[in-house]
């Protein structure tokens, strides 16, 4: 969903997030097999469109039936392989390590 301009003199654009899953790793002390209820993503593309901020909030269920709280900051660099994910395009794929910062 295009919101359009904001006050720093970027875009905002508001991204629902449908489905995804959150799982812990076997040795972790606190089992997570948890999946999205509810979410969004707010990206603001900075003026000069060399990074986007983004902010992802969702609220999640683990299989015990327990609610919890999921939210997230970063900053993208945008590059080929952001603009795939961002256009939707069917050769996208998760962001390369390195490309995102918190």
């Amino acid at each position: 969903m295009n919101i359009g301009n904001v006050a720093s003199g970027g875009t905002l654009q508001v991204v629902p997030i449908i489905s995804g899953t959150l799982k812990s790793e076997p040795e972790y002390p606190i089992a997570l097999d948890a999946e999205v209820v509810q979410g969004s993503d707010q990206v603001r593309i900075e003026p000069g469109q060399t990074h986007v901020r983004i902010g992802v909030n969702a609220v999640l269920k683990n299989s015990d039936g327990s609610h919890l709280s999921y939210s997230y900051k970063g900053i993208i660099t945008i590059n080929p392989s952001f603009m795939a994910i961002f256009t939707g395009s069917p050769d996208a794929k998760t962001t390369d390590y390195g490309n995102a910062c918190k």
